[in-house]
């Protein structure tokens, strides 16, 4: 299924369906990229207004990035479900003999690592996203505060739905050390949103 060609409507009911795909991955994703756009909107109503000239320095390079976040977000909502396909197709491989259970056994790991990789590569487009929230909440046009703001809960919810689904994969990889280095780097990442979305939060509720 090509999620990005859905409507909203069509997404919405694809979720609701008993296909378990697209699932939190994919939603996840989806919920970055939702904050990507809002953070370039806010770009865009700060850019356009002489008055805001003092804020155009920085967030200038916010707006070419977050559309570039906005992009990879909807590569990753694809991505997600493709991954759990592949994972799928691997546990289905026939195991009548040792030589179809090794195969099987390698296609699974692969197909496991894969799927644990994608929600990696969310949390870490979330991470770069919640700074530019930041920056559009400080510096953006005063009248769209909340959309920054709501920019970053977004983030918040793509790194956190990214580090739920990375942590789950996690569990039927047997590499030990692919195993310890992406709950690492989950746990690193996963910090970074939650103090920057903390932040971000603080810095919008404080205004209002």
């Amino acid at each position: 299924m090509e999620l990005r060609s859905l409507t909203v409507d069509g997404f919405v009911a694809a979720v609701a369906s008993g296909d378990p795909t697209p699932g939190g991955g994919s939603v996840g994703a989806l919920c970055g990229a939702l904050g990507a756009a809002l953070t370039r909107m806010v770009c865009g109503l700060t850019l356009e207004r002489e008055k805001f000239r003092d804020s155009w320095t920085e967030l200038e390079p916010v707006a070419r990035e977050s559309s570039q976040l906005r992009q990879r977000f909807l590569d990753l909502v694809q991505d997600d479900t493709d991954a759990y396909q592949t994972v799928l197709t691997a546990f289905a491989l026939p195991q009548g003999t040792s030589e179809q259970q090794e195969q099987r056994r390698q296609a699974v790991e692969q197909a496991m690592q894969g799927a644990a990789s994608v929600p990696l590569a969310t949390l870490g487009a979330a991470a770069k996203l919640i700074g530019f929230c930041e920056t559009a909440i400080r510096r953006g046009n005063p009248n769209t505060l909340t959309d920054a703001g709501v920019a970053a809960q977004m983030a918040l919810a793509a790194g956190r739905a990214a580090a739920y689904n990375v942590r789950i994969n996690l569990t039927l990889i047997r590499d030990e050390a692919f195993t310890a280095a992406a709950r690492a780097e989950t746990a690193r990442l996963l910090a970074a949103v939650e103090e920057t979305a903390e932040r971000c939060d603080r810095l919008v509720m404080d205004r209002l």
